[in-house]
């Protein structure tokens, strides 16, 4: 077995410890979500409720932070960071086929007091300065590409 399978049938055992999220593509277009207090992009994501997978925690953020339904498609990625937390970046797309590119979508009112706005956004929109971990968005900009869609 390797090891993305592995990690797969660890991320929906009752321990998951991190965060999940999804990159969702459309059109050439990223949905990613402006967090209020830092006022930077980030794809959506968060941290898992009690006894949920990993899969199932990045289709939950996603739907509460962006207000997008989606289905999971893949894992893309995992990194294992014992002390921070562990992150999975799944492949996702949205069950609503005729969402806007480049326009504010309606985002849940129990998270307008964290998340600014949610958009896709053009990839190449993307940069250092406005996005909330510099050091991934290399990673997340990869990881978008290597979708076909």
């Amino acid at each position: 077995m390797n090891k993305k399978a592995t990690i797969v049938n660890q991320a929906t055992d009752n321990h998951l410890y991190g965060n999940a999220g999804c990159i969702v593509k459309k059109e050439g277009h990223i949905l990613v979500v402006k967090l209020r207090k830092i006022e930077k992009w980030d794809i959506p994501a968060g941290k898992p409720l009690p006894g949920e997978s990993a899969s199932d925690t990045a289709k939950r953020e996603t739907l509460e932070e962006a207000g997008v339904k989606v289905q999971i498609v893949r894992l893309l990625y995992f990194i294992e960071a014992p002390k921070e937390g562990n992150l999975y970046i799944y492949e996702a797309v949205p069950l609503n086929k005729t969402l806007p590119l480049n326009t504010p979508l309606k985002i849940n009112s129990l998270q307008v007091q964290e998340i600014r706005e949610a958009r896709f956004l053009p990839i190449d929109e993307l940069n250092q300065g406005n996005f909330r971990y510099p050091a991934i968005l290399p990673k997340v900009i990869d990881l978008f590409q290597s979708i076909n869609c």
